[in-house]
C-alpha cells in the first residue's frame, strides 16, 4: 500500500452532514427526467500527467480526477442535481477497494449509501488488472473536473465533516473510442471516503456522551441496506456509462431495503413527524454557513451530529421494537414474497 493509499487516521466532524445531503439528493433525483453524459472519454495525456503518485499528481495542471462510484456515476444526480459539468471520463477498476454500504443514513428512507473500504492487501490481483470473472474490487468513473466543480462536489457531499479526501491508483478500462492512444497501467485519482467505525464507538461499547456527540455510528457496517431508490441510481449510472457486464451483475443482485409489513411503514410515518421538520431545518442551515468543502463551523457540526444521534438513538430503543428494522428487510417475510415469484430468477452474486 503506498503513501497516498494509507487510510486516513480519524475523520474529521461527523457523518451528519452527509446524510442530509445524500438523503436529498436520492430523494429528489428524478430518474424519468431526461439527463444524460455527452463528454468524451479522458485523454492518454491527461492520465500520463496523473500516472505518478504525487500529492498534485490527480489536480495538474488545472483540473481534478475525481474517482466515482456511487450515486454520482447517475446522469441525473451528478448533472442534474449536483450541477456539474465534467470535461471527459473514464471507466475504472480499482484494485485496492471495495464498495460498501455503510454511511448511516435515515431509517425507513435510506438507511445507508455508498463508501468505499480498502481491500485485504492478500486479495489484490498482483498485476492489477481487471478480471472477466468479477473479484470483489471496486469499478467506478473517473470524471475530469473543474477545481470550481471539484469544490462543489465536496460542498454538495459534506466532504470536509462526513468524508476524507484520498487518492488511489486505477486502471482505466478505455472504449473503442479511445483508438490507438497509449494509457497508462494506473494512474491516480481522488476519491472520498469515511473511514471504518471504529469499534469502541460503536453502539453499545461507548459512553452516552460518545453515542450523542460522536458518529453517528451503527452495530455493524454491514447491516444496512441502501433503499431501492438509492440502489436504482447506481445501476442507472452504471448503464449509463457502460460499465462491465459482470459489475452490473453484482450491482443488480444487491438486496434493497424492502419494507415487509404494515408496522415499518408507519414507522416511517411517525419518523416523518417526529423528525421530518428538524431535519429539513438541519439541512437549510447546513447549507447555509457550509464553506466551500463541505466543512460547517465546529458549534453547527456538533448540534447537527447530537440531533441525528437523537434520530438513531429514537429508532434504536422506541421506533424498531415497536414498528419493525427500518434498516433492513425482514427476511421471513421477503422470503414468503419472493415464494411466488418463477424460479428461473438469476441468484444473488452477493447479498445486500
Amino acid at each position: 500500500m503506498t503513501r497516498a493509499e494509507e487510510p486516513p487516521q480519524g475523520r474529521r466532524g461527523s457523518l451528519a452532514s452527509h446524510a442530509l445531503y445524500e438523503t436529498e439528493a436520492a430523494e429528489l433525483t428524478d430518474l424519468s427526467v431526461d439527463c444524460s453524459f455527452n463528454c468524451v472519454e479522458t485523454t492518454s495525456q491527461r492520465l500520463w500527467s496523473a500516472k505518478n503518485d504525487s500529492e498534485y499528481g490527480p489536480s495538474v495542471p488545472d483540473t481534478v480526477l475525481y474517482l466515482a462510484y456511487g450515486s454520482n456515476m447517475c446522469a441525473q444526480t451528478f448533472l442534474g442535481m449536483r450541477k456539474i459539468k465534467p470535461l471527459s471520463q473514464m471507466n475504472v477498476y480499482v484494485p485496492s477497494l471495495r464498495l460498501t454500504f455503510s454511511l448511516p443514513g435515515v431509517a425507513y428512507m435510506e438507511p445507508c449509501f455508498a463508501n468505499v473500504d480498502y481491500r485485504d492487501a492478500d486479495a489484490e490481483r498482483p498485476d492489477g488488472s481487471p478480471s472477466k470473472h468479477w473479484d470483489g474490487c471496486l469499478v467506478g468513473v473517473v470524471y475530469e473536473v473543474t477545481k470550481s466543480d471539484w469544490r462543489n462536489i465536496m460542498r454538495t457531499e459534506g466532504g470536509g465533516a462526513s468524508y476524507q479526501e484520498i487518492v488511489v491508483p486505477c486502471v482505466p478500462l478505455p472504449s473503442s473510442a479511445t483508438g490507438g492512444a497509449t494509457l497508462p497501467g494506473t494512474f491516480m485519482a481522488r476519491t472520498l471516503h469515511a473511514p471504518r467505525t471504529p469499534d469502541h464507538k460503536r453502539p453499545g461499547n461507548c459512553g452516552w456522551w460518545d453515542r450523542l456527540t460522536t458518529g453517528p455510528y451503527r452495530p455493524r457496517d454491514d447491516y444496512a441496506q441502501p433503499s431501492q431508490r438509492y440502489v436504482n441510481l447506481l445501476r442507472t449510472g452504471a448503464q449509463e456509462h457502460g460499465l462491465p457486464r459482470v459489475y452490473k451483475d453484482y450491482l443488480d443482485s444487491i438486496q434493497p431495503y424492502t419494507p415487509t409489513h404494515t408496522g415499518q411503514k408507519i414507522g416511517k410515518f411517525v419518523f416523518l413527524v417526529c423528525f421530518g421538520p428538524l431535519f429539513l431545518f438541519m439541512l437549510r442551515v447546513a447549507a447555509l454557513f457550509a464553506d466551500e468543502t463541505g466543512q460547517t463551523p465546529k458549534l453547527l457540526s456538533g448540534l447537527m451530529t447530537a440531533m441525528s444521534n437523537m434520530m438513531w438513538i429514537t429508532y434504536d430503543y422506541v421506533l424498531k421494537p415497536v414498528f419493525g428494522d427500518g434498516e433492513r428487510t425482514d427476511a421471513t417475510d421477503y422470503a414468503k414474497g419472493e415464494s411466488t415469484k418463477t424460479v428461473g430468477e438469476k441468484k444473488p452474486l452477493l447479498d445486500g
